[in-house]
Formats: structure tokens, sequence, C-alpha cells
């Protein structure tokens, strides 16, 4: 018997979910919901098979990602639109800011802020990088409780508002689990394929390396990075389009060295599916990206420079963290159970 639905809130179309980001922590919490909380599903274009439970429910607010702009501030006036449909859930659950203003703020939320956004905005890497903290501050005014994943992130917000629960973030540890082979000298990144991710340093370090790199991920740079490779001679394999369960497949059975090489993360959660898979992981310095090394004894390169020695460090000595141990501290038991009994007590 459902004791009351939670409306899980974000621009997302979940039939193409794939690894990493808020989307794969929200799949993972959702996984591991109990059975007497319903969960309506507010997101874009049609449910995938396997996501609803008989008790859930789904909404498309857009058909499909829109073509120009900004796809969360065309989501929340959606979610304006189509406020009193958000009646029917006991506590909202959303994790933008842009989205819990778009609420009433009768309504009882729980907002996850992820930091990616607020470490965007302080890079200005963001079109609204001078806004940006004005949102995110009205947003936590009106949310009923916060719950920050990002270290650094939540260090800046309870200076400012105090109002501020820190959480772990979680990976889906039924999908990546611990690869029997060793890490061959390869390097793979998983990555949305844009400006800010700074996947060429990859290349870079994949071609003084000498080793072959898999690029799994799309978006406005892949034919750039695919002609850098070309350019520089590298063994180069562009994967556009992997869903969880084949880049776990990837990690099982042609495990490498993981990189990311962005300017800035909130807590990515593709690096704790890596190291959950028994892969080395290793990043530049940056925002968010040096928390989540540190904790789980990854490999630190504090220049582009220092990249290729880094990978290379890894790959013969691992992470401090077995991946057994990144799923004792990281995996959906670890955090659901805090996190479905604070929607509890806000419902």
């Amino acid at each position: 018997m459902t004791a009351f639905t939670a409306g899980m809130i974000y621009a997302t179309d979940y039939a193409s979910i794939s690894s990493g980001g808020i989307q794969s922590f929200i799949r993972a919490i959702c996984r591991s919901a109990p059975e007497d909380i319903g969960i309506d599903y507010y997101g874009i274009g049609k449910p995938p098979l396997g996501l609803l439970r008989q008790q859930d429910s789904f909404y498309g607010l857009l058909p499909a990602p829109p073509a120009h702009g900004p796809v969360n501030l065309t989501f929340a006036r959606e979610l304006r639109r189509h406020r009193e449909m958000l009646a029917t859930a006991s506590v909202l659950l959303l994790h933008r800011a842009e989205h819990q203003l778009a609420v009433p703020k009768k309504f009882r939320s729980l907002l996850t802020l992820h930091g990616g956004t607020y470490f965007a905005a302080r890079a200005g890497a963001s079109p609204f990088a001078l806004t940006y903290p004005i949102v995110e501050s009205l947003a936590i005014s009106r949310a009923t409780s916060v719950l920050s994943v990002a270290p650094d992130h939540h260090s800046a917000l309870a200076r400012a508002t105090g109002n501020i629960t820190p959480i772990t973030t979680c990976y889906d540890d039924s999908i990546f689990t611990a690869s029997s082979l060793p890490p061959a000298a390869r390097l793979i990144t998983v990555s949305r394929l844009a400006s800010e991710k700074r996947v060429h340093l990859a290349i870079e370090a994949a071609r003084e390396l000498d080793w072959p790199i898999t690029i799994v991920g799309d978006g406005p740079e892949m034919s750039s990075l695919v002609e850098r490779a070309k350019s520089l001679s590298v063994r180069a394999r562009f994967a556009a389009r992997l869903s969880a369960r084949q880049i776990s497949h990837l990690y099982s059975t042609q495990p490498g060295v993981f990189v990311m090489t962005s300017k800035f993360e909130g807590f990515p959660v593709a690096l704790l599916e890596a190291a959950g898979s028994g892969l080395p992981v290793v990043a530049v310095d940056a925002p968010g990206l040096r928390q989540a090394i540190a904790l789980v004894g990854g490999h630190l390169a504090h220049s582009s420079a220092e990249l290729p020695a880094a990978c290379s460090s890894g790959q013969q000595q691992g992470n401090l963290l077995s991946a057994a141990q990144v799923q004792v501290r990281f995996g959906i038991s670890a955090v659901a159970a805090g996190y479905w009994q604070i929607v509890r007590d806000l419902a």
C-alpha cells in the first residue's frame, strides 16, 4: 500500500539516460525507493521500459528536448504551466534551482544541489554566470529542505545560508561491478563532448603515452575531437551513445585508466562508476574533481602537463580504495536509506 507519492522533477529524457551525471544519481536513488512511496516522474519524452513500478507515474512535460534555448528554463516554464498537476505529490524532489523557483512555495520540496552549475558560473562558463548565484539563493529560500552533494559547494552554501545538509552522491552498483581483469594501457573517458570538458587534453595524453583511447559521449565538439585525434595519429575510438550497461560491459571486458579533464564538475558520478568497476581514476585538478579523486584515492594531475604521468601511475598502482570499498561508501545502499528517510520526514 502506498503511504504517499513523491514528485521527481528533472528535465531529462529518461529513455536516453546513459552513464554519469545527475540522471545517474536519480536513477540509482529511484531504483531503491521503498515500496510504500510512489514516484510521479516529471520529465521529457516518454518513460523507458523498466522505469516505472506499479505505484509510479510519468508525465512528459515536453515531447523532446528543445531544439533551441536552455532546456532547463524551457522546462521550468512548463512546470509553471502545469503546477496544479504537482499537487498530487506530498513532497517534490528537485535537482535544479530554476525548477524550484517554478513551483509554488506552498508545496513541500526537497532541493538537491549537485554543484555543477555553481562551479560553471564561478568559472565563467555559464551564460548565467552573473545571475545564477542569485537564482540559487532564491531557490534555497523557497525550498523546505536543501541537500548539497559536492563538498566545495556545500561549504560555500553553508557560509551563505546555513540551511544546507550534506549528502554523499551514489552510483548504481547493481550495474557497475568490479572487473576481474587488470587495467590495460589504454585511456577511457565518459563525457559530454563540450568545450568545458576539455576532452582534447585526454587525447593529447594518449598521444604522449602512445596508448589507445576510448571516448564515450556526444556533443558539439565531436567532429573537432575526431579531427584532433586523426591529426595527432592517436588510436581513438569514439562511441557516441552507450547505455549504462554497455559502459559497464566496456569496463569489465576492456578495462583501462579512466580520465576526466573538465574545467569543473559537481560530484562526478561517472568517476564513481569507473572506480566502482575497479578502474584507476585520474583527473586534472579542477573544482569538484579534486574532492572526488581524494575520496576514492585516485590520481590527480595538477596541470595538463602532468596528466600522462598521472595516468601511467594510475595504471601501475590503481586507486587507494578497492572497488568493493567504493561500493560500500558510494553504492546505492550507502546513500538511499538516508535520502528516502529525509523524504519521508518531509511528506
